[in-house]
């Protein structure tokens, strides 16, 4: 058992100005919480921002306001907004099996916290959060296993469709 701190690092958007907003696309697509699930409306950010929240194809995404689901981004190159949270492995640590990992983490969170109108994810309680983390080697053999699950479930999927 590991805090999940000493694993991953979880960032935080940043509450960019909403005076640079547009819908234009003009300047980098803005990841809002409700992106993570739809990209009916895209909203473009034109302002002044710092290299360290770019979003890019691969980075695992958690939403940090009502559903805690993460996801893999794959919409391109965009800017990571408030309240949604990028998880990234650190040294030693395989960052796909910390997706398929922090996923039910972050589930029993979601469901331990006390709902008001809006569940909320803090950083913090993810990252003091205990979980059974294996050497790295045992974490990559996990990791393959889930995703090869995950292809053929797709394959399936598709077949019925």
């Amino acid at each position: 058992m590991k805090k999940l701190g000493a694993v991953l690092t979880f960032q935080t958007g940043f509450p960019f100005s909403s005076k640079y907003f547009n819908e234009i696309g003009d300047g980098l697509r803005l990841i809002r919480n409700a992106d993570l699930k739809s990209s009916d409306r895209m909203i473009f950010y034109s302002g002044p921002y710092e290299q360290t929240f770019i979003v890019n194809n691969g980075d695992i995404l958690v939403g940090m306001d009502g559903d805690f689901s993460p996801s893999i981004w794959g919409h391109g190159k965009a800017l990571l907004n408030q309240r949604v949270g990028r998880v990234s492995a650190k040294d030693g640590s395989s960052l796909t099996f910390l997706h398929f990992s922090v996923s039910v983490a972050l589930k029993l969170i979601e469901q331990r916290t006390a709902q008001t109108t809006v569940k909320h994810l803090s950083h913090t309680t993810v990252e003091k959060t205990k979980w059974p983390i294996p050497i790295f080697h045992e974490q990559q053999k996990i990791a393959h296993c889930l995703s090869s699950l995950d292809e053929v479930i797709g394959l399936e999927s598709h077949k019925l469709d």
